[in-house]
């Protein structure tokens, strides 16, 4: 069905199972300790450039906090806004 879970912040049913549609959970084959280095050092390689660049022209650059206690939409949406709002760009 698509759903998404977090082995430790929003686990499956039983350790296993969708909470949707009770099918059993399968693991993304890129969701490995490797993969997830190799697309860290991909966003240091590509992004940290683009947000030194921006900030060098005076382009604003916010700061988001991404490690939420409670990570759903209205968490992401209020981390987003307060980020906005200490940059004074709201």
């Amino acid at each position: 069905c698509g759903a998404v879970f977090h082995l430790e912040f929003k686990p499956p049913k039983e350790g296993k199972f969708c909470t949707k549609c009770c099918t059993e959970v399968i693991l993304r084959s890129d969701d490995t300790e490797e993969k997830l280095l190799t697309r860290l050092q991909e966003f240091r390689d590509k992004t940290m450039p683009t947000i030194r660049f921006l900030s060098e022209k005076g382009i604003p650059v916010i700061k988001a906090e991404g490690n939420l206690p409670v990570f759903t939409e209205e968490a992401v949406k209020k981390s987003v806004v307060d980020g906005l709002k200490e940059a004074g760009l709201l």
